[in-house]
């Protein structure tokens, strides 16, 4: 991006250069979205859209627009399926209308029926059709709200730098030619050390980002064997009791059945524990007689349930889609991966990561594994 920012006192250039990349599986599907940005005098946006979705790339480009200013972007998506099965699948009706009608016909004129006359139907228009799964509204929006926080990152990390580096840049050159050694003074330098400080914070800003998202995208394959829900939980509490000797907070289990086992990685299971009940914590701060129970059963559906409630304050009905959007957070001091890390986690497990919340009066994020 670049724009061009004035006050009463001063007029500051911000230029925009940069590289962002997003992965995520849904269903049978791999997406990536890549983001490069260049300097330019020009408004101008490159897509590369497989041919199925061109559809959306109206939507996309608007999106894009609202955030870059000036300057060049190319916005490249990739589907890939992770699926066993073929896209491809047989019209079993249309199959069996061309059976009947050709063998009528080879029947009619005293021909015999043989297994050549298939070979010859699945050849014929509209036998094979080819089954493509959209995204759903639902999943683009997710993926749109992933690119702005993406273009946000990379904007409010690399703008303050190429900025910061122009105008430091100034300080040793005239007409572009560098100037002698004579004409530093302390000053400068000073003025220098205190920029270069800046982008070195800058900079491990962004790395810490970049490896939070790394966290997201390179989880190991889970390692599953039996593990019992009740030493679990036992196991929760008192490290609970361990981390938070001072709180008042209560932290009680239920579970429907005692001897109650899931087929899991139990450090991966117990890292998205530890990340439930530390959000349940942080929200039980100013409530009164908090508790977090820690539930387990078997739900309507056959599926073992592990879920995490508390009594506190809730989550706004507008904020339950969001919150698991990576690098979401709505806490001045959170990373925004918590969520996104442990529904990740849930899916390598074939499961999945779910919430409801009352206003003023519960949340509960539970866990189900088929």
């Amino acid at each position: 991006m670049l724009t061009l920012h004035t006050t009463k006192n001063y007029r500051m250039i911000k230029s925009m250069t940069g590289y962002g990349k997003a992965e995520f599986e849904t269903g049978n599907k791999k997406i990536t979205i890549e983001l490069k940005t260049l300097n330019s005098k020009q408004l101008d946006i490159n897509s590369r859209i497989p041919a199925l979705y061109r559809e959306k790339d109206i939507v996309i480009r608007k999106e894009l627009n609202e955030k870059l200013v000036r300057g060049k972007m190319d916005f490249s998506l990739y589907i890939e399926n992770l699926g066993m099965e073929s896209n491809s699948v047989i019209n079993e009706n249309i199959v069996s209308a061309y059976f009947e009608q050709l063998s009528g016909i080879q029947k009619k004129l005293g021909l015999p029926v043989t297994d050549e006359i298939m070979q010859s139907i699945m050849r014929l228009p509209d036998s094979v059709k080819t089954v493509y799964e959209e995204l759903d509204e639902k999943e683009l929006d997710s993926w749109m709200r992933l690119i702005r926080v993406l273009t946000h990152e990379i904007m409010n990390s690399i703008a303050p730098v190429t900025s910061l580096s122009e105008s430091l840049s100034s300080y040793f050159q005239k007409e572009g030619q560098a100037i002698s050694p004579k004409e530093v003074n302390e000053k400068m330098i000073s003025t220098t050390i205190r920029g270069l400080e800046v982008i070195k914070e800058q900079g491990r800003g962004l790395i810490t980002f970049v490896e939070s998202y790394r966290k997201l995208t390179r989880l190991p394959k889970p390692e599953k064997k039996p593990i019992r829900v009740g030493n679990l939980f036992e196991k929760m509490i008192l490290l609970n009791k361990v981390e938070n000797q001072d709180s008042s907070i209560q932290l009680e289990m239920k579970l429907q059945f005692p001897d109650l086992e899931i087929q899991a990685d139990e450090k991966m299971i117990s890292q998205v524990l530890i990340n439930l009940i530390k959000n349940s914590r942080e929200a039980l701060a100013n409530t009164h007689n908090a508790i977090i129970e820690l539930l387990a059963g078997w739900n309507k559906n056959g599926q073992i349930e592990i879920c995490v409630k508390d009594n506190g304050p809730g989550i706004p009905k507008e904020l339950l889609d969001e919150i698991f959007i990576p690098f979401f957070t709505t806490r001045e001091n959170g990373s925004g991966i918590g969520l996104s890390l442990s529904r990740q986690i849930l899916r390598l497990h074939g499961g999945t990561l779910t919430t409801q919340s009352v206003p003023e009066k519960e949340t509960v994020f539970c866990m189900r594994f088929n």
